[in-house]
């Protein structure tokens, strides 16, 4: 049996907030999406046909989590954005369930390219950061 225990409570990224330490992240992760589009000008449809999406992740410890982190985050942006909509009808909602209030499915999905920026990070475990 292992035990291991990691703390950035120490870390100098941490200083610039004395007496936050405990509620601080050492850990900023940046990312950019670009998406290649298709509009229908007759209808206003929107098609999304490709995506590439970039993250500083610091070190990708399992690539297969990471792009699929970045998939699901990617298809979230999508439905979201897209084909998802909150209806009120008198201050009541009319489509309160899943039959109702439409998502993204993966029969929706774009190409999607993840891509990874790997910059380690000096006080992160294995020079990881996230890309939730």
């Amino acid at each position: 049996m292992e035990e291991g225990h990691y703390s950035p409570i120490h870390s100098p990224l941490l200083s610039a907030r004395p007496g936050l330490e405990r509620m601080s992240s050492i850990f900023w992760t940046f990312a950019t999406h670009a998406a290649e589009v298709e509009v229908d000008i007759e209808t206003g449809t929107v098609s999304v046909l490709k995506i590439a999406a970039a993250h500083d992740l610091g070190k990708a410890i399992h690539p297969q989590l990471c792009e699929q982190q970045i998939e699901g985050s990617v298809i979230m942006g999508v439905s979201n954005a897209l084909g998802e909509e909150f209806k009120l009808e008198k201050g009541r909602i009319v489509n309160d369930s899943f039959a109702d209030y439409k998502i993204a499915t993966t029969l929706d999905l774009p190409e999607i390219v993840p891509i990874f920026i790997e910059t380690e990070h000096p006080d992160a475990p294995y020079g990881a950061k996230g890309v939730g």
